[in-house]
């Protein structure tokens, strides 16, 4: 399992992808429970926002992203 919350402090990309990795969201309006980002702090990873201006992802656009980085990861190793 690996957790993504602003909170994190490694980037999507660097998620280790494979086969069964279950991807944990939090709510949009709460994100994750802070005693799980704190359980799994060395599991837990982020979306960068470039912007000032962005202070969060819809929840469906997030999943989107991190899905893809891991479906472009899992076709490169073939």
């Amino acid at each position: 399992m690996v957790f993504l919350s602003s909170h994190g402090t490694k980037d999507h990309w660097d998620i280790e992808f494979e086969d069964d990795l279950f991807l944990i969201f939090g709510k949009e309006s709460k994100g994750l429970p802070k005693a799980l980002t704190e359980k799994h702090s060395d599991k837990l990873f982020k979306i960068p926002l470039y912007s000032e201006h962005v202070r969060s992802l819809n929840l469906a656009n997030a999943v989107s992203i991190v899905a893809y980085e891991g479906l472009r990861q899992l076709r490169s190793l073939k």
